[in-house]
């Protein structure tokens, strides 16, 4: 039974032991549900179709929450001569493409815990959508935030983590970045709110642009374009605004990414040094947030178990021997993964995307695996890491 707990396995023997005929959906919850989580999201769906009792045991093991015991799906651009765009999705462990029924081709935004921001850049309406289930929420539209008259451009919608106890859409807050002609601003919405609110804030002098945002330990961090971070807490009624940390200047082709580590409370920063000219990443530094040093950020070498998935929508982070219970393509630990979105070149190759292994300081191509035919697939935009769940949004 693999890597089962003992008890699992006890349950398993006790199950299987007998003669006659088995009652297969009498099997203790225990088991089902210890079975349920060593597969992948595709097997699992089918998992819960044999009856309704193996469909209960298998959506328990999913509370809380943990969608990283699976590999990352890269999220494509799946535009047809006919009908309407739809998303598609290939995993990052076995290769296989899939095509969804709910994830109609919109604007992706944001994302997390199995939930994309899609939105639709003709009427400004934004949504919350899990691909897998075909569940979604509605979010405000960006039509109610004050500066929507004009020029504006929806960079990034950044999402809380479920409430304690919760499904993955109760309780959440979204935290927007928009761009107008002149300025970035920040607003936010909570769940079943009808309207953005802004958010008042001063960027760091000179005014910067911010480069990432992303929910930490109960907070936003905001990261602007020389490297200072701000954070900001929306739990309560007053949203309050915390020091700007950080003094490290970043030179203009740097892009900084901002990830909440799996593995332990730590919140890391990536920083990307690309070529000016091909926009292709030369450098990859990965810093750890220590509030009382003297600059904020501490430089680390070690990823430990963990493995980071960069992109400008959510980047993650999967501890390696969790997200390869079902890949035939394990997730290599204290790795980087990342796309070059390199400009001018029209449409962006999806097997072009590297791996940085840190321990190392290495680049290597990454393939999908098992022969996919995703690789050779050219698109417009950069192709988004997801991770897949069957929780509602």
């Amino acid at each position: 039974m693999g890597n089962l707990s003992s008890r699992a396995c006890k349950l398993w023997r006790a199950a299987a032991a007998g003669g006659g005929r088995k009652d297969w959906a009498g099997l203790p919850d225990e088991l089902v549900g210890a079975i349920a989580e060593r597969l992948s999201i595709p097997d699992r769906i089918r998992f819960r179709a044999v009856c309704t009792s193996w469909a209960s045991a298998a959506a328990a093991a999913d509370h809380p929450p943990s969608p990283s015991r699976h590999p990352p799906w890269l999220m494509l651009d799946d535009r047809r001569a006919f009908g309407p765009p739809q998303l598609s999705f290939a995993s990052a462990g076995d290769g296989r493409s899939y095509r969804l029924p709910g994830a109609r081709a919109r604007a992706c935004v944001g994302s997390r815990d199995g939930r994309l921001v899609l939105l639709d850049s003709s009427t400004s309406d934004a949504s919350l959508v899990n691909p897998v289930t075909g569940a979604r929420a509605s979010l405000p539209s960006f039509r109610t935030l004050p500066w929507s008259k004009a020029f504006f451009d929806v960079r990034k919608v950044a999402l809380s983590s479920a409430a304690a106890g919760g499904d993955a859409g109760e309780g959440f807050v979204a935290l927007s970045v928009v761009y107008s002609l002149s300025s970035c601003h920040l607003a936010f919405a909570r769940a079943g709110d009808e309207e953005w609110t802004p958010l008042d804030f001063l960027p760091p002098p000179p005014p910067q642009r911010i480069e990432d945002v992303a929910y930490h330990d109960g907070k936003f961090f905001v990261v602007f374009t020389r490297g200072r971070v701000q954070t900001f807490d929306l739990a309560g009624a007053s949203p309050a605004a915390s020091r700007l940390y950080g003094t490290c200047a970043l030179d203009a082709s740097c892009q900084v990414h901002l990830v909440s580590s799996s593995c332990n409370n730590d919140l890391l920063q990536v920083r990307r040094e690309k070529e000016v000219l091909t926009g292709r990443t030369t450098r990859l530094q990965v810093m750890k947030f220590v509030p009382d040093s003297d600059s904020g950020w501490v430089e680390i070498k070690d990823l430990g178990d963990q493995s980071l998935f960069l992109d400008d929508k959510h980047s993650v982070s999967l501890r390696a021997d969790d997200s390869s219970a079902a890949a035939a393509a394990p997730v290599r630990k204290n790795c980087i993964y990342f796309a070059d979105d390199v400009p001018h070149s029209g449409k962006i190759k999806v097997g072009d995307l590297r791996t940085f292994d840190v321990g190392k300081s290495t680049f290597e191509p990454f393939r999908l695996p098992g022969g996919s035919g995703a690789n050779d697939r050219r698109q417009l935009m950069a192709p988004i890491w997801f991770i897949p769940s069957l929780l509602s949004p």
